[in-house]
């Protein structure tokens, strides 16, 4: 339908050349009546293809024809391969004007041989002029073409594809003019598998995302004042590394682009518009290599017409600068005008620049991503990652005492949280449930004396509960666990203490003396049983329980808090999971080991798409980076002036890396199962656990095993008004909330 509708269109061009149109024509040229129909009536007049004895200019009839067959040619070659009727309206037009446009500015090369050939045999001196004129003419005409192109074929462009699989029947011959990029896109990513691959996936979206990385190293590294959110199976340090090394990379490249950025601006300001839009019309021709899937997961990148189509508009751009150069130029303001324009030196200097900027602009953002790409491959493949290497560039003497720093608050059991949920670097909640079991003696037996009960500490039983959690992980390590349990071998038990950071004002022990510093990262053995026993105001202990799954991507964590007050025992269980990373972060396992040709293709288109918006963000990026000393040195005075007048400065943890790297979705069926399988399993130890030392010091544990066994089948317990039942919750206060969802899946 798009060729028959090209045919047609050529045919009415050659109609329009016609020496009956060009009859009118020329009885026209002369009596205007109407500018706008003068200059069209001109345009229609370099399609003339009639060449005949009593022409009064047969070399320029002949050029004539030459330069109309020209344009023809190349229409039909180019229009098929070049013009995109899959990516929407604006990549429509884009094709047409820059397929058409190449089209005219080829067809001036003929016209310029022949006038050229003609004069030498006739002793004939033709103007200059004539041949400016010409290219002029050709590339207006191939523009007006490209508009009635678009039109023509409006009807048949459809919206691009959005990111879902659609199924694709390729045929041979398509099969053999498509170039399949050096590594494909699965519409399910590949999943991590391995332990470190949660720190390896962030680590490498640090270079390809960047408000990640400048989020990470403004409020982690810097954050003088501010305690670390940590999180089990993720290490913090190599992130935090990569992230500072991601901002140096961009900060050459941005230093490059703000000096090609000001050499466009004082040649002649309102060029940056060309260079706006030639870079914005080649980004609408290069293909989205990203985002472009297929059904079976492959990712195809027609390379060879997309180059095509590339090359294209960008020949049609510059002879649309050049054209603009040479208007500019003939009609010369004077004064401020002649330089905001740029048409002072026939507007040769503006064109220069513009164009070479534009180029320029292109080179350094390609050497960027060849840079970032190069260390993909090179560190961020799972089997070369190595966390601990040194990472260039590393910053500065007090960024590396801070990572340090860093490093030791994962090694502590002390987490200092803002806001209202302690939970702070655990994600979501999976669920939650509490009780209270009354320390009673069971009913006697008839004929048997009453069971006396026997003393205990709430800290007694959290070592039973860890206790019973260790011994399992153990035998799960040399012993098969059951079907309905979840293995626990790589099971992590810790103590933590949660407090505000809000409330350290004045306790010594979680915010060291002077109170500048920033909160302690870990409190002795000894205290943290303290805090245990005599549970009060912010300050809280839990017996946390975390089992990394699919190589960290995926982390259960149980929280248990237990205390007594002498008559009941309290119990709480606290459920969060941390889900998988973003899929988009999965695609370092999809890189090549090496550089191969076609993958450099690739990543030269995909390179066109992303300079005009670092081009243009370059120079508030530079000035950002510039003042960056200055801002944070500001801040720090801020609040160290906040901290002397308020007791009530907040030391919390701001942001945890990675909750900000939680997809909030399950990528695979069965992370779901083995997430709620590991938390089944860890429940029904702890449970267990807990009604066995009850058992044993004589407590009635009749009512407790009836809620567990409620809890584990069913997941609902009905206790003080409050029900659950799965995500669902009734009673008063009562919440409840359901952990990362399967894709498609509503909260």
């Amino acid at each position: 339908m798009a060729r028959r509708r090209l045919l047609v269109l050529c045919l009415v061009l050659v109609v329009l050349g016609s020496p009956w149109i060009q009859d009118q024509l020329w009885t026209s040229w002369d009596t205007p009546e109407n500018r706008a129909l003068d200059w069209l009536e001109g345009r229609l007049f370099a399609l003339g293809w009639w060449v005949h004895g009593d022409h009064p200019d047969m070399v320029w009839a002949w050029s004539q024809l030459a330069g109309g067959v020209t344009f023809l040619a190349v229409l039909l070659l180019l229009v098929p391969r070049c013009v995109p009727l899959r990516q929407g309206r604006p990549a429509l037009l884009v094709g047409c004007l820059g397929a058409a446009g190449l089209a005219g500015l080829v067809s001036a090369l003929p016209v310029w041989v022949v006038l050229w050939l003609g004069d030498r045999l006739h002793g004939y001196d033709r103007p200059d002029q004539a041949f400016v004129d010409q290219l002029t003419l050709g590339m207006t005409v191939g523009l007006l073409t490209g508009l009635v192109l678009t039109l023509v074929l409006l009807s048949l462009a459809t919206r691009p594809e959005s990111g879902a699989p659609t199924v694709r029947q390729a045929t041979s011959k398509r099969e053999r003019s498509t170039g399949m990029a050096e590594y494909q896109r699965p519409n399910s990513p590949l999943l991590g598998s391995t332990p470190g691959d949660a720190t390896r996936y962030v680590s490498a979206a640090t270079y390809t995302h960047d408000e990640l990385a400048d989020s990470i190293v403004e409020y982690v590294v810097h954050d003088e004042f501010g305690a670390v959110a940590t999180s089990p199976g993720f290490d913090l340090v190599p992130v935090a590394r990569h992230s500072i090394a991601a901002q140096g990379l961009r900060r050459k490249r941005d230093l490059a682009l703000t000096m090609v950025f000001g050499a466009i601006l004082l040649t002649a300001p309102l060029w940056l518009l060309f260079a706006w839009g030639a870079l914005r019309a080649m980004t609408g021709s290069s293909p989205d290599t990203a985002t472009r899937w297929t059904a079976r997961g492959r990712k195809l990148v027609t390379t060879r017409y997309a180059m095509g189509r590339l090359l294209a508009v960008g020949l049609a751009a510059f002879a649309i600068g050049l054209t603009l150069a040479l208007l500019l130029g003939s009609a010369d303001p004077d004064g401020l005008p002649s330089w905001l324009l740029g048409s002072y030196l026939l507007g040769v200097p503006a064109l220069l620049v513009s164009v070479g900027g534009v180029l320029t602009a292109y080179l350094v953002t390609l050497r960027h991503v060849l840079d970032v790409d190069a260390r993909l491959r090179g560190q961020f493949r799972r089997e070369v990652f190595r966390p601990d290497l040194p990472v260039s560039p590393s910053g500065t003497r007090e960024t590396q005492l801070r990572l340090a720093a860093v490093a030791k608050a994962q090694r502590g059991n002390l987490t200092v949280y803002s806001g209202y949920d302690p939970f702070k670097g655990y994600s979501d909640r999976h669920g939650s449930w509490s009780l209270s079991v009354p320390l009673l003696p069971p009913p006697p037996k008839s004929g048997q004396p009453l069971v006396k009960l026997r003393e205990f500490d709430t800290w007694e039983l959290i070592e039973a509960v860890r206790r019973r959690l260790q011994e399992t992980s153990a035998r799960h390590a040399t012993d098969k666990p059951g079907p309905d349990e979840s293995d626990l071998t790589t099971l992590r038990l810790q103590d933590r203490i949660f407090a505000n950071g809000a409330t350290l004002a004045g306790i010594d022990e979680l915010l060291p003396p002077p109170a500048r510093n920033s909160p302690a990262f870990a409190l002795p053995e000894e205290r943290v049983r303290e805090i245990a026993l005599n549970p009060t105001g912010t300050v809280r202990h839990y017996l946390a329980a975390h089992l990394p799954l699919w190589g960290d991507d995926v982390v259960p964590n149980q929280f248990l808090h237990m205390s007594t007050d002498g008559r009941t025992v309290h119990i709480q269980f606290e459920q969060r999971i941390i889900g998988p990373v973003h899929a988009w972060y999965h695609e370092i396992d999809l890189l090549p080991a090496a550089l191969t040709p076609n993958r450099l293709r690739i990543l030269r288109l995909a390179s066109v798409g992303g300079t005009a918006r670092a081009l243009f963000g370059a120079p508030k990026a530079a000035v950002r980076q510039v003042t960056a000393a200055r801002r944070r040195q500001r801040r720090r005075r801020h609040e160290l002036l906040t901290i002397d007048e308020s007791p009530g400065f907040d030391f919390g943890a701001v942001v945890s890396v990675r909750e900000t790297a939680d997809s909030r979705q399950y990528q695979n069926y069965f992370q779901e199962i083995d997430a709620r399988r590991a938390f089944a399993t860890l429940q029904r130890h702890a449970a267990a656990a807990i009604v066995e030392f009850l058992d044993e010091h004589g407590v009635d544990t009749h009512e407790l095993r009836q809620q567990q066994q409620t809890i584990l089948n069913h997941g609902v317990i009905q206790q003080g008004g409050i029900s659950m039942v799965g995500n669902q919750a009734v009673g008063q206060h009562a919440t409840a909330q359901q952990g990362p969802q399967a894709p498609g899946k509503g909260n």
